[in-house]
This record gives C-alpha cells, structure tokens and sequence, in this order.
C-alpha cells in the first residue's frame, strides 16, 4: 500500500473507537493498524486506560507512542520510557474523595503502580473493566503514592447530571472533570487532557497539528479531535461529540468502523 496522505500522525482512542463491545481488538483492526504503522504515518493510542493495558492490546504493533489515563502519562514506545508524568495534588485528592465517596458513587484511583476501587460495579460492562485492572480496594490506600487521575461510576443514572453538576461546581476550578459516557467521569489534573497529550506528541515528532487525525467517540475525546487537522467521530459515538465532528465513519466499533475510515482516507492501493 502507498500513503496518498498529507497526514502523518493518528491519534486512535481505545475503548468504543478500535476495541468492539467485547473489549477485544478483531483481527481485521489489528492488521490495518500495522499496515499504518509499517507507512510513514505514525500511530499513537490516546486512551483513558491504563498503560499496561494498553500495552496489552498492541503488543506487536508498531505505535509511535502512548498517552494513557487522559493524558497523564505519554510513553515512547521506541524507547521504553515514560516521557512525561502528571500527578493531581495529594491535600485535593483526599478532600475530593471525602467529597465524592457521600455520594452514589464508584471510585476507580489510578497511582504509576496500582489501582485501587471502593467497590465493584453492578453493572456487567463497568465490573469486567474493572476486573481487568487487577486492582486493590481502596480502604488500602494509604494516600503514600501519588494519584494519577480517578474515575467516577454514578450508581444512580436519574442522579447522575446532579452528581456531576455538584462535583463541577465545588472542583471545576481546581481538577480537569470529563464525561466518560454517561455515568462516568475522569479526573485528571487541571490543564492535561487528551488533546494535550497530542500537541506533546505532535512537537516531539517535529510535525504540526495540521498533519494530525484524531479519532474517538467520547466526549474525552474532543479535546484532541479539536485540536487535529482532521477530526473522526465514530458512527457510535455520542451525540455531543457528534455535533462537533464533520467526519463521521459509515461502521461502528464494532465493524472496524475506525480503520475502514483511515484506510480509504489516507492510502491507494
């Protein structure tokens, strides 16, 4: 395959955009994705999942780098290295769970080493997500590591746009606050996102967001999809990412839809 491409850089999100419902990344992804990376165009994974796990799903494929947890942490794939680490504050950590464990409320906390929950999720999708983070409960958090970034599952969807209006009201200023779909929410802080993560990418490629792609489905994935030269939402995503995006693959998630997209977008046969 031949590149018919003015872009250089993809910025793939995980979860809803090349992983299926399944959480599983297909076959036919897979080898698109090394057809890309084999190209002069780069590619990087910009997820809210935790670097191991990421790490996980492409194994094998040659990704330029990777930003993980929203941005707090980027990862040279080509030197095995964590370029560049953000923490939120340790006092605001220990009064926003103070704040948000009152309330109806999962607690996913993400240190460089461990995760800790409050508890598992009723919920199928959000508990096997959990699972796969091998994590601690976080009782046994001792508030010695530093804090990465947090999740927040709302228990309760009729209370959810409550809950979230009360935490962005007392910590909006303080803490980066992102819709993760609609019971979820990411905690990073202020100033890092996903988009950030792109631009830090971008530069040390010595490229301009001009010659960019992003592509997701979520609303963390709007500050990226905003800054690149061409903006991707999947044909799955939500609809306030949608009212945003002029691109919009013909597949979903779980049809391949992002490398369909890319594949007729940047190459010929």
């Amino acid at each position: 395959m031949q590149t018919s491409s003015k872009y250089k850089l993809i910025s793939f999100d995980l979860d809803g955009t090349l992983l299926n419902d399944q959480m599983v990344l297909s076959h036919i992804t897979k080898n698109g994705l090394k057809k890309i990376a084999n190209s002069d165009i780069k590619c990087i994974i910009n997820s809210n999942r935790i670097l191991k796990s990421i790490l996980y799903f492409i194994n094998g494929i040659k990704i330029s780098y990777i930003s993980a947890l929203n941005g707090s942490i980027i990862y040279n794939l080509f030197s095995s290295k964590i370029e560049f680490i953000e923490y939120l504050d340790p006092l605001l950590v220990k009064e926003f769970l103070s704040f948000v464990l009152k309330k109806p409320t999962i607690v996913n906390l993400f240190t460089k080493k461990d995760v800790f929950i409050s508890s598992f999720s009723d919920d199928k999708y959000n508990r096997r997500y959990q699972e796969s983070l091998s994590p601690k409960y976080l009782d046994n958090f001792l508030f010695d590591e530093q804090v990465l970034a947090i999740e927040l599952i709302l228990k309760h969807s009729k209370k959810s746009d409550i809950i979230k209006a009360e935490i962005k009201e007392q910590y909006a200023d303080y803490i980066n606050i992102t819709n993760m779909g609609y019971n979820y929410l990411g905690i990073n802080k202020k100033g890092i996102d996903k988009g950030t993560s792109l631009e830090y990418i971008a530069n040390k490629l010595d490229l301009s967001l001009a010659q960019t792609i992003a592509i997701g489905d979520s609303e963390s994935d709007l500050p990226m999809i905003k800054l690149a030269g061409l903006g991707i939402g999947m044909k799955n995503a939500d609809k306030l990412l949608l009212s945003y995006v002029k691109n919009v693959t013909s597949k979903d998630n779980n049809q391949n839809g992002a490398i369909d997209f890319i594949l007729k977008k940047c190459y010929t046969p």
